[in-house]
C-alpha cells in the first residue's frame, strides 16, 4: 500500500510544507493502525476517542431546551483548544450542537450543515472566524487537500468537524475528540476527553 505522501506527490509535484507534514503524520498513524492488535481488546470507547484515556466531562442533554446550556459547558471546556472532532451516529445532533456552540461564540452567520460544501465559514461579532466541516461525503482522504484543509487547521481559528472518521489520519494530535451518544430514551450524552 502506497503512503499518503507518495500519493499526494503524484498529484502535485511541489507540495506545500504543511501538506507534506500532514501526509507524514497520516502515514505514521496508518502505520500504527496496521500493527497487530493487542491481545486484550480495547474498549469501544477508546476506539471512538483515540487521543483519550479518561473522560473529563459528560454532559447529558435530555431535550432541546438543555442544548444552550450544554453548548455553554462545551465552550467552557474548550480553553485554548481550537480543533474539535465530533463523533456520533447519523442524527445524533452533531450539527445541532455545533450550531449552538457557534451561536454562543457570537456567530453573526446562521450555522448550517456543510454537507455539500464541505466547509462553512462563520464570522463572529468579536471579529473571529469559525470553521465548520462535514466530511460525510468525502470519498477519499486525498479530497481534503483540494480545498486546503491543512491551512484551515493552521489558521488559529476554531475548527469544528463532523464525520472526522473519514479523515482521521490527518487530524493533528491536539484535536479534541467529542463523542455524542444517543441514549435509549432519546436523550444525548456528550463525552469530552
Amino acid at each position: 500500500m502506497e503512503s499518503l505522501l507518495t500519493c499526494a506527490k503524484k498529484v502535485c509535484v511541489d507540495l506545500p510544507p504543511a501538506t507534506v507534514a500532514l501526509a507524514k503524520v497520516a502515514d505514521q498513524r496508518q502505520a500504527q493502525v496496521m500493527r497487530p492488535a493487542p491481545t486484550k481488546k480495547p474498549s469501544l470507547f477508546l476506539l471512538s476517542l483515540p487521543n483519550s484515556s479518561t473522560i473529563n466531562m459528560e454532559i447529558t442533554i435530555k431535550d432541546i431546551s438543555q442544548l444552550k446550556e450544554a453548548a455553554r459547558k462545551v465552550i467552557e471546556y474548550m480553553g485554548d483548544k481550537r480543533i474539535f472532532a465530533f463523533y456520533g451516529s447519523m442524527g445524533a445532533g452533531k450539527t445541532t450542537l455545533i450550531k449552538a456552540i457557534c451561536e454562543l461564540m457570537g456567530s453573526t452567520d446562521v450555522a448550517t450543515s456543510p454537507t455539500f460544501t464541505l466547509v462553512n465559514e462563520y464570522n463572529t461579532s468579536g471579529g473571529d472566524t469559525l470553521y465548520h466541516f462535514d466530511f460525510f461525503r468525502i470519498g477519499k482522504i486525498e479530497e481534503v487537500f483540494d480545498f486546503g484543509f491543512e491551512e484551515y487547521l493552521q489558521s488559529g481559528h476554531h475548527c469544528f468537524m463532523e464525520w472526522p472518521e473519514k479523515i482521521e489520519a490527518l487530524l493533528p494530535e491536539e484535536t479534541v475528540m467529542v463523542k455524542i451518544n444517543v441514549n435509549d430514551d432519546g436523550s444525548r450524552k456528550v463525552i469530552l476527553p
